[in-house]
């Protein structure tokens, strides 16, 4: 047996619930256990991987929490707890995976969030840093039995391939085997089904050297970080951008600086100022993180970064193998690199000494993680400059309503940039009204008699033009017309894409797929037709009226590769390609000085959402795919083809009138109680049976009101927008209040009833939800 040291730890788990755990040490583990290291613990007749959030010595009880699974007897003191405590296995680092400043933003986040301690910290330290031995055998549970029972007999997506693989196995799988089967991503996705109970994680070993003392790191540069970048000079900033830059470097001489909230037209160099305010930062001895939304904006930001800073600047995100991501970790916790660059997970980066987080393109819904922990990195990078004394600056052409809100209220300060560089002009914009288009013709056009002219003129000028359409695959429905129904996900309430390149019929919810059918489903009629049009068609129509175009699509289709992104923008950037058309990826962030056209194909898909965020989501997607024209000497030319020109979304992008859509907006939400005038939190119930999902519903409604006390307003339950998803029916009830405290502590007051009731497992909880779909 081993010999006890008297030290007990508290210890965050992943899937455990919300609670932490209390173990004792054995004496060989005392100096691997400080707090931010990783534990294997027994669990049950499991073991599992966990960090230790604190510790505690010889005079007291352990620091709190559950007890391994075990009950503690009640009326028992110190002795008592300890006997019935189980102890640390396994501790593999000889220096703490996290930082105390991550430690407690992620303590922060969890307790925000409503999730696990173990949860956002695995979310802070993703699995690719911790070693492909993290996990050594993995079994699928029964729960996971019956979903596997539930799939289409073709496996579609990285998770439904795990899960047959687990279920046709006669044992546990080793984690490398299902990482090979799995794919790209499988780590991530294998985490999220041990979370959610689909699979039992039975063994796990130690994590490679992923706690080892911070070092310089050798080796290959990341390919984040490779190619020949010449140092790059400051661009003379206009007296605009100055008097940004000036404000914010002022603001590093404060105790608790305020946020800022910089709003530029498009083309008015806020990259430039970010980057002012990052070179003060350094020179001040202090760290940054630049966060930008998508992982498509780092190749070209992080050449122009890195030819300003060079081996200071770090990239993390998804797209890094895992040897890259562990070498930008460490240079960042050793202090060689200064300067981080990367989505939403950048701010949790080990920087030491943190004095700036810029969040660039704040108003993005994809800051926003839509599984579990589903956090914000926009707003926990503003809570983490506010713990560190830091400077935080968000920016944006179109702000979020929050955020605008809040420097008109005062709680930012606002900096603006109303001009373009060098005087240059916005773009002239042009509507074509797919009404008298169908008037016309009988038929709604993919691309307009008008759009294809104006594209013919700039490949003929050697010019580049960028064309959105916001939506995936050939066409979103398919449509019987004899009896009007819709071929359906067997497993969701939405309508099965048309892939017509691939032959299948996809789910974009489930990602499940199947061949198109030849009769209807319903009436077994032969009259089966494509109706409306994604990317993939608008592609065939664009070669079809430009035959001598060079044309590259850019969407999750065409970009799921490793650097898919990084090749595209690159081409385009040097001039390999005349056309960039795609989904909102092409949208936002990009500079291109040769792009004098841009097409919008459809705005009014995301009109009709059942969304309250919807008008604004059209609002910033519109004008921010209309700012990638006329950013060099020739004046740009913006194309919108629409069924709803007079719609106040579409007309405020239309005339780049933002403070009128504001007001238009922001009084509406007032009337409706919708944030940024309340907070509002969505908890979805979720079962195979209705009646189960509704009764749970049910119940959580029941217990936020009774915990909130008459301040939260609960609406529902009812049917969440999209009714069945993964063959689970989803109840929704919308709580929303006030008082952030008053709304959190009532749904953690719920989720802890819930807990002890049995069904926490079958809820979902969204706090500050970007999306209601």
């Amino acid at each position: 047996m081993a010999l006890m040291c008297g030290i007990l730890v508290q210890v965050a788990l992943a899937g455990a619930g919300r609670r932490t755990y209390t173990y004792r040490v054995p004496e060989p583990l005392a100096e691997r256990t400080l707090p931010g290291c990783r534990v294997v613990v027994p669990v049950g007749r499991s073991r599992a991987v966990g960090f230790v959030v604190a510790r505690s010595g010889e005079s007291g009880a352990g620091p709190g929490g559950g007890h391994g699974d075990l009950d503690v007897p009640r009326g028992k003191g110190p002795a008592a707890l300890r006997s019935v405590l189980r102890d640390v296995i396994e501790a593999p680092d000889t220096f703490p995976v996290l930082t105390p400043e991550i430690l407690a933003l992620t303590r922060w986040a969890s307790g925000y969030y409503l999730c696990s301690w173990g949860e956002m910290i695995l979310a802070a330290v993703p699995g690719s840093l911790l070693g492909p031995r993290r996990a050594v055998s993995v079994r699928i549970t029964a729960e996971g039995r019956r979903e596997v029972e539930s799939l289409l007999p073709v496996a579609a997506g990285v998770r439904e391939r795990l899960l047959r693989a687990l279920s046709a196995a006669k044992g546990p799988l080793s984690r490398s085997v299902l990482l090979r089967r799995g794919g790209r991503g499988a780590g991530a996705v294998l985490d999220r089904l041990a979370s959610s109970g689909l699979v039992e994680i039975l063994e796990r070993a130690s994590a490679g050297q992923g706690g080892a003392a911070p070092r310089r790191s050798r080796g290959r540069a990341s390919s984040a970080r490779a190619g020949d970048i010449s140092p790059g000079v400051p661009h003379e900033r206009t007296s605009e951008q100055q008097a940004c830059v000036a404000a914010i470097t002022a603001a590093f001489e404060e105790k608790a600086p305020t946020p800022f909230l910089l709003q530029g037209v498009t083309g008015s160099g806020k990259t430039e100022v970010y980057l002012g305010a990052v070179a003060e930062c350094l020179d001040r001895g202090k760290g940054a993180i630049y966060m930008v939304p998508e992982i498509g904006l780092t190749p070209l930001l992080g050449r122009l970064i890195r030819s300003r800073f060079g081996d200071r600047v770090a990239v993390l995100h998804s797209g890094l193998s895992a040897g890259e991501r562990r070498r930008e970790w460490e240079r960042l916790r050793s202090g060689e690199a200064r300067v981080v660059l990367g989505p939403r997970s950048s701010v949790f980066a080990p920087l030491p000494r943190l004095g700036l987080v810029v969040v660039d393109e704040e108003q993005d819904a994809s800051y926003k993680q839509t599984d579990s922990p589903r956090y914000n990195g926009r707003d926990l990078g503003l809570v983490r400059a506010q713990e560190a004394g830091a400077v935080a600056v968000l920016g944006s052409a179109t702000p979020s309503l929050e955020s605008w809100q809040r420097a008109r209220t005062g709680k930012y300060r606002l900096l603006s940039l109303p001009s373009r560089i060098g005087g240059r002009p916005l773009p002239r914009v042009q509507v074509v009204d797919l009404r008298e288009e169908f008037k016309r013709t009988g038929e709604i056009p993919v691309i307009s008699e008008r759009l294809a002219q104006a594209l013919r003129e700039r490949v003929d000028r050697a010019e580049q033009a960028v064309v959105l359409i916001n939506r995936r695959g050939w066409a979103p429905i398919i449509l019987c017309r004899s009896c009007g129904e819709t071929v359906g996900c067997r497993r969701c309430s939405v309508s099965m894409v048309l892939h017509r390149a691939e032959g299948w019929l996809r789910c974009h919810c489930c990602g499940s797929r199947k061949k198109p059918p030849v009769l209807c489903p319903s009436c077994l009629s032969e009259y089966l037709e494509p109706v409306g049009f994604g990317s993939e068609r608008a592609e065939a129509e664009l070669r079809r009226e430009l035959p001598e175009a060079r044309i590259a699509r850019m969407d999750s289709d065409t970009v799921r590769g490793r650097s898919a992104h990084e090749r595209i923008l690159l081409a385009f950037e040097r001039g390999a390609y005349d056309v960039l058309m795609g989904t909102q990826m092409v949208a936002k962030g990009h500079d291109f000085p040769g792009v004098t056209l841009v097409g919008v194909l459809l705005t009014d898909s995301t009109l009709g959402l059942p969304d309250f965020r919807a008008a604004e989501r059209t609002w910033q997607l519109l004008t921010q795919v209309a700012g990638r024209a006329g950013r060099g000497e020739t004046p740009g030319e913006v194309i919108v083809q629409t069924a709803r020109p007079d719609h106040y979304a579409v007309a405020s992008a239309i005339t780049q009138d933002a403070r009128a859509f504001y007001e238009v907006e922001l009084r509406a939400r007032r009337a409706l109680r919708y944030p940024p005038f309340t907070v509002l939190a969505q908890v979805l119930a979720r079962s195979r049976k209705l009646e189960r999902a509704s009764e749970m519903a049910r119940r959580v409604a029941e217990a936020v009101r009774r915990f909130g006390a008459g301040r939260v307003q609960v609406l529902g339950p009812a049917p969440a927008p999209i009714a069945r998803r993964r063959g689970e029916y989803r109840i929704q009830v919308l709580a929303r209040a006030a008082s952030r405290k008053r709304l959190i502590g009532a749904l953690g007051a719920m989720l802890d009833r819930a807990e002890e009731e049995g069904f926490a497992r079958s809820l979902i909880v969204d706090v500050d939800p970007v999306s209601l779909l």
